[in-house]
């Protein structure tokens, strides 16, 4: 069965975008592995074509290879997704199905409560050098530098200063680095509700 013979429809809004809607998650597989393999890859083209809002032509996509295809991605979510839809490995039929968990699907609510989460691990919080977790967290040498190197001179300076306080006595405060980002995010969520906070 192809996957495109889904429920699957276009839909156009106010400025003539067009969206696609209704993809059923309720696909069967069946048929040859390899036909199966083609569609994946014919839809991680089309995810690509879709999140770049058509910038790139379908048919020059399409003319690609699957790595240049990757690395067209625009964001880290959707190069991982693609390259998880180029790369099914032996399990080709329940492949689709195990994707609809994906980041790239998450709510912005999912996505704020997972960096929460891991904010709160406490190999985060204590700053454990040696865990893996906050190896995982660090750049390798080869890595351009991120967005988010220099994450502490984006917060509000009165917010950042609030926040700060709460280390004073240790004199421990928060460093430019992913897992003290990670850290300040769970912090202000927690307490920012607090009635000292309200300001």
């Amino acid at each position: 069965m192809n996957i495109f013979s889904a429920s699957l429809q276009t839909l156009s809004d106010s400025k003539n975008a067009v969206r696609l809607a209704d993809f059923d998650k309720s696909v069967k597989w069946a048929g040859d592995p390899e036909e199966i393999k083609r569609d994946l890859e014919a839809l991680g083209l089309l995810v690509l074509y879709v999140v770049r809002k058509g910038d790139i032509p379908f048919e020059k996509l399409k003319a690609q290879s699957n790595e240049e295809v990757v690395r067209l991605s625009p964001d880290e979510e959707t190069k991982d997704l693609i390259g998880h839809l180029f790369h099914p490995g032996e399990n080709v039929t329940d492949h689709l199905n195990d994707l609809l968990g994906h980041p790239f699907f998450w709510t912005w609510e999912s996505r704020y409560r997972t960096l929460r989460n891991v904010g709160n691990e406490s190999d985060i919080k204590k700053r454990n050098h040696k865990s893996e977790i906050f190896k995982l967290l660090q750049p390798g040498p080869s890595e351009p530098p991120r967005s988010f190197a220099q994450w502490r001179t984006k917060i509000n300076e009165y917010v950042m200063r609030e926040m700060e306080k709460f280390y004073v006595k240790r004199g421990n405060y928060y460093q430019n680095t992913v897992g003290d980002l990670l850290k300040f995010i769970r912090n202000i969520g927690e307490h920012i509700n607090e009635e000292r906070n309200k300001k």
